[in-house]
């Protein structure tokens, strides 16, 4: 492979994507194009991937209904991995509850104790702000977390 004129030194692979190489984002969307297709049409969930990020989404009125929406979402995405001879690592996946009620607090911790089963596995929602695509967001979408993280980065860059 050339890479603005330089030649890259070639590495043999039986399968999967090379870590922290130029080329791992274009390859994996190439290789998982269809995963979240496949998966919207069974689910009726909501898809997201950036370079090499995938995230479902799921709207419901109860966390038990999301909670099961996003299992049905991680069978299918690994049932697809699977033919594909990908694999997903559950140690780097997180889940995320979202609501924009007010002054819910406490009955919101008490619905992050839900846990979601992912394989063999269980992938617990986060307490605090989670971050995707550079925005800090809490559960509550109030985006306190961010702002704090933004004027700090100023203030640092100012001083």
């Amino acid at each position: 492979m050339v890479i603005e004129g330089n030649v890259l030194q070639s590495h043999p692979m039986e399968a999967g994507v090379p870590q922290g190489s130029p080329v791992s984002p274009i390859l994996f969307a190439i290789h998982s194009a269809g995963l979240i297709k496949w998966v919207e049409e069974r689910v009726q969930a909501e898809g997201l991937s950036f370079v090499e990020d995938l995230g479902w989404i799921a709207t419901r009125n109860d966390v038990n209904q999301v909670v099961r929406k996003i299992e049905a979402c991680a069978v299918d995405s690994i049932e697809w991995a699977s033919r594909q001879d990908l694999q997903f690592d559950t140690v780097k996946m997180e889940a995320a509850l979202f609501t924009r009620r007010r002054g819910h607090k406490q009955h919101l911790r008490l619905k992050l104790t839900a846990k979601i089963k992912v394989g063999d596995g269980f992938v617990r929602f986060i307490n605090e702000a989670t971050r995707w695509l550079g925005v800090w967001m809490d559960a509550h979408l109030m985006f306190k977390e961010h702002h704090n993280r933004c004027m700090k980065k100023a203030r640092a860059a100012e001083a």
